[in-house]
């Protein structure tokens, strides 16, 4: 009997998007984007189901060739600390997928309702670290937004990106705050 070995090798995604001195730049298209008045898709508390679907997809064709900011909220991601809802993952997931078929990109903005300071810190982190784990496959996704509270603290920034870059280095991270870390682009969302 013959014995084959198959060596799944993982392959990191090549980062599509850069940032330069707080600007977003397409690697791809060699242009900056802009990051000023982008196009908000509240999914933090939308239906798995519903979120998964063509026609809530669809809601955003207008921002074809743009940027929306899908605002996922930290509760519906970690119901329990340490447990995941894996439902709305795969979800989210799918809507961004979609998003993508119609030629949009985004960027993931947690809604911690100023909760990611102290010793939650860490379970933020870890939560959104599982995040970009299931949302790995989505070319379209840019990067993470920093919360308010962990925009305002360099360290918390070093350490989140530090965490987030060890098998997700494609991504950059945005702050709707100014931040003294000049890797950081400003955004504001419509």
């Amino acid at each position: 009997m013959k014995v084959f070995f198959f060596i799944l090798i993982y392959m990191k995604p090549d980062a599509q998007f850069e940032s330069k001195n707080g600007k977003l730049f397409s690697i791809k298209n060699r242009c900056e984007l802009t990051t000023e008045n982008l196009i908000q898709a509240d999914i933090a508390g939308t239906d798995p189901a519903i979120l998964a679907s063509d026609d809530f997809a669809r809601k955003f064709s207008r921002a074809a060739k743009s940027i929306i900011c899908a605002c996922v909220a930290w509760k519906m991601i970690e119901l329990v600390p340490g447990s995941y809802n894996e439902s709305y993952l795969a979800s989210l997931r799918e809507f961004l997928k979609k998003t993508e078929a119609l030629g949009i990109s985004a960027i993931i903005v947690p809604v911690t309702e100023g909760c990611a300071v102290g010793a939650e810190f860490e379970r933020y982190t870890e939560a959104m670290v599982h995040t970009a784990r299931r949302i790995k496959d989505c070319e379209s996704v840019i990067g993470f937004a920093l919360p308010d509270e962990v925009a305002a603290d360099s360290a918390n920034i070093a350490s989140f990106i530090e965490a987030m870059s060890v098998k997700h280095a494609q991504y950059v991270y945005f702050s709707a705050q100014k931040c003294s870390n000049s890797t950081i682009i400003p955004y504001r969302m419509r």
